[in-house]
């Protein structure tokens, strides 16, 4: 079927009336459009002339350093293993249905081997690594229950570093002994535990990322000279690691986020509600509840960062506590705590010495209260926690040292309604 466009536009007899008929169809659009803007507004942005503006917050009731809970899932991507601030972890990989030798002549070599994420010497000195061989049953969201009496240290199994290339591979000899097994095991399996010297710490694949730890033993089945060499090659079945449990403890003055003994931040700033303004005006209760926040950003200066350096980001999100009543993280509770917005997350480099953590949400949701002071605070929680051995402390408002540049603040960029 074809249009007859003298039936359609019996105004336009040839190709020179339709190109004016487009024309001016664009003209009417083009005047149109330009009637709905001002000479100083030409994007028509709600017709008017209203600017976003500006405003910084230093006023804190209070702000917290408490410590959360710190529980080992065992399907971490990262096995931890480490003395660090005082407190150990250790890791643990189980290896099952290995081939049954009752002769050490039968083991031609065997070696043992992790990918390391990250490593930290102590100081200058090489980094050493020993290996235990783990004598009980254990499961890996349950290394608490692994008795140290039960870690038995292979002599000779050690490993030393002064550093190491993120996914470089350690490979370690293992002593033949440690892989003997006896005409009467049902059940072949071995697994193994390191621990590192003091004030270091290594972060380990784990088999969740595929790269985990790998034994490799290469034997024969009869010492027979024409015995044919076989190999066992096999990732760990199972791995995880174990860290202590610390005592709950709260600073009021310190601001200390940290992931392998978690602690997070819990604060509540007074936003000052002079700092909402219409032509200098302070604005009414309706008119802030109809304002815009465009950003908000709490910003926190670096006090001390012994981790995050530039190839490392740090990860940080905030989570809004609605219930007023709540002033001390004891009483802080998963009813009471929600996210607003998940996109709203902190994920970068630590530069310039600070960090400036998404608030828009949070504090368009405090606006919207009666009481612009009617919420409970803010959470600042890491997305690593139980990852990795990272921590960093922000300069606290409450610091009798803290420089005057370095007190934390919130930024807010904010429109206010245009009628």
């Amino acid at each position: 079927m074809t249009f007859k466009w003298d039936a359609c536009l019996p105004c336009i007899k040839d190709n020179k009336q339709m190109a004016s008929y487009l024309m001016a169809v664009i003209l009417l659009f083009l005047l149109a459009l330009l009637g709905c803007t001002k000479k100083n507004n030409l994007t028509g942005t709600n017709f008017s002339d209203i600017q976003p503006q500006y405003a910084e917050n230093f006023d804190f009731e209070y702000g917290y350093t408490y410590d959360a809970e710190g529980k080992v899932s065992g399907k971490e991507t990262v096995l931890l293993c480490g003395n660090h601030g005082g407190l150990e972890a250790v890791s643990f990989q189980k290896f099952s249905s290995l081939p049954r030798i009752t002769d050490p002549a039968l083991i031609d070599s065997a070696f043992f081997e992790l990918t390391i994420v990250r490593s930290k010497p102590v100081y200058r000195y090489p980094l050493n690594l020993e290996f235990y061989k783990v004598n009980q049953s254990w499961e890996d969201s349950l290394t608490s229950q692994i008795l140290d009496t039960n870690l038995e240290l292979i002599p000779g199994m050690t490993y030393n570093t002064a550093s190491a290339i993120a996914d470089s591979v350690f490979k370690i000899d293992v002593p033949v002994n440690i892989l003997l097994s006896t005409e009467a095991d049902t059940l072949i399996e071995l697994s193994f535990a390191q621990r590192t010297s003091d004030a270091a710490y290594l972060e380990i694949k784990s088999l969740e990322t595929y790269s985990g730890a790998r034994l490799k033993i290469y034997y024969r089945e009869s010492v027979a000279e024409d015995a044919e060499t076989k190999t066992y090659n096999s990732m760990a079945s199972m791995d995880s690691y174990w860290i202590p449990q610390p005592s709950r403890t709260i600073s009021d003055n310190s601001f200390l986020l940290r992931n392998i003994f978690p602690t997070r931040l819990y604060m509540k700033a007074l936003i000052d509600t002079t700092l909402f303004t219409r032509d200098g005006e302070v604005l009414s209760r309706v008119e802030r509840k109809r304002c815009t926040i465009n950003s908000a950003e709490l910003i926190l200066h670096v006090k001390n960062n012994p981790y995050y350096d530039t190839a490392i980001n740090l990860k940080a999100f905030p989570f809004y506590v609605k219930d007023r009543e709540v002033t001390n993280p004891a009483n802080i509770t998963s009813a009471n705590t929600f996210s607003l917005n998940l996109s709203q997350a902190f994920e970068g480099k630590v530069v310039d010495d600070k960090i400036s953590i998404p608030l828009t949400s949070q504090v368009q949701a405090m606006l919207l209260n009666d009481d612009i002071s009617n919420y409970g605070g803010v959470i600042i929680r890491s997305l690593q926690e139980m990852l990795n051995f990272g921590e960093i402390e922000f300069w606290h408002f409450d610091d009798p040292a803290i420089p005057d540049d370095k007190k934390p603040s919130i930024k807010i960029k904010y429109t206010i309604p245009y009628l």
